[in-house]
């Protein structure tokens, strides 16, 4: 009997509370995102909010390319590089291809 408690009891800290402490965050981002913030979408793409549709966000994902997704999509708000600049070596003009 007390080793059933114990199973619950472990299956409830490795499963139940991470998962529902991971949607709690996700939901905190969700509700702080701003137009003009840079995010990262679950999906891996990183654009900037161009504005809220419902429960809908608009993301541009490149200079006229605007993508509405879930607000539940975005995943992180992305900081700024320091410098404000691309990676070096990468992008535009790079004889370094992409890996």
């Amino acid at each position: 009997m007390i080793f059933i408690v114990l199973l619950i009891a472990v299956g409830y800290m490795y499963l139940i509370r991470p998962r529902r402490q991971r949607r709690q965050r996700q939901l905190q981002v969700s509700k702080q995102i701003e137009v003009g913030d840079k995010v990262l979408l679950s999906s891996g793409i990183i654009g900037r909010v161009d504005g809220f549709v419902g429960d809908r966000a608009r993301i541009e994902v490149a200079p006229g390319v605007i993508i509405e997704v879930v607000r539940g999509a975005v995943s992180q708000r992305v900081d700024e590089a320091v410098d404000g600049g691309p990676d070096p070596g990468y992008g535009q003009g790079s004889d370094r291809p992409f890996r």
